[in-house]
């Protein structure tokens, strides 16, 4: 079980196509080798159909609960530990996607055994062998897919596994290519520093001057962590899509970089220089949005927030 875990997305599909294709081709062997001895009456073809419209049907009712019970399990874990955040939301998404595709698989199948049934008598026999053998198919199909959902659903080092891969790829990301010089990471982490903390006091601020602009797990904690104090500020329309993710690929940077343990890490020259340009011109912005808000008591805050998200795009994507 431990290996099917630790297998990559793309070999898990690979694995998940060839078990496919093993059950198909063996109930298509079985139904050519046994066609004489499997007989199936009229009342156990119409049997077959409700019952395995009601068991998928079971089945996909039981795996949906398990995923809303499991999804706000995440947005807890997220708004706890920001580096389990990163983990948590690309969990939820590719679970999001895993249950899509489950959805569709399972509406067809309930569709072909409904079909069978409403259609029961006006079909010809060799219609009716086509049908239960396309909802065998259908169903096994999806019965392999559920069981791969479940497994890594309830799997317990599923975050700390993809925080790893995430961490993983970042940490190769941030590496200087060709001939491009080694940067200090100290002053890469000390920039990070200069830059949570002007975040973290500009989304207190913004919380200070609109206290419904946020939740209450927010307005409580006295140092948000960088991805909260984004949300904060996004909210307020201060922040650009591009540094939004510049911001994101940063925050998961140091992350990767607070989570090698004893692996090296090595960062360019160049991105140690820009993320030094974005605590200046932050740090910067920060201080005169929060002395224009206090000269006037009536400022208007959303015209000086797009104000500001126009001096730092300037700024910083000329």
């Amino acid at each position: 079980m431990n290996k099917i875990k630790d297998l990559a997305p793309f070999k898990m599909q690979i694995l998940t196509g060839a078990i496919i294709s093993v059950v198909t081709a063996a109930i298509i062997i079985i139904k050519q080798c046994c066609f004489h001895e499997i007989v199936l009456t009229e009342n156990q073809r119409l049997y077959l159909f409700s019952t395995e419209a009601q068991v998928m049907g079971t089945l996909f009712g039981l795996l949906l609960t398990a995923f809303i019970f499991f999804n706000g399990r995440f947005n807890v874990k997220e708004q706890k530990d920001d580096a389990i955040g990163d983990a948590v939301r690309e969990l939820t998404k590719k679970y999001y996607h895993n249950m899509i595709g489950i959805s569709v698989i399972s509406g067809i199948a309930i569709s072909v055994c409904i079909l069978g049934i409403t259609i029961f008598n006006a079909m010809s026999h060799k219609a009716c062998t086509i049908i239960v053998t396309a909802s065998i198919i259908i169903i096994c199909i999806d019965l392999i897919l559920i069981f791969f959902f479940a497994v890594s659903l309830i799997d317990p080092n599923k975050e700390i596994r993809e925080m790893e891969r995430i961490y993983a790829k970042a940490r190769e990301q941030m590496k200087p290519k060709g001939e491009e010089s080694k940067g200090s990471l100290e002053d890469y982490l000390q920039s990070f520093k200069i830059i949570e903390n002007t975040m973290s006091d500009w989304a207190k601020y913004c919380i200070s001057k609109n206290p419904k602009s946020t939740t209450d797990f927010i307005r409580k904690q006295d140092n948000l962590p960088l991805f909260q104090s984004m949300r904060v500020l996004h909210q307020n329309e201060i922040f650009v899509s591009d540094l939004w993710k510049e911001l994101d690929t940063i925050r998961r940077n140091r992350n990767a970089i607070m989570h090698s343990y004893d692996t090296p890490i090595e960062v360019s020259r160049t991105q140690c220089e820009r993320i030094e340009t974005i605590a200046k011109i932050l740090s910067k912005e920060y201080s005169e949005f929060k002395n224009k808000c206090e000269a006037d008591s009536d400022c208007n805050i959303m015209y000086l927030a797009w104000q500001t998200k126009e001096n730092i795009h300037s700024e910083l994507y000329k």
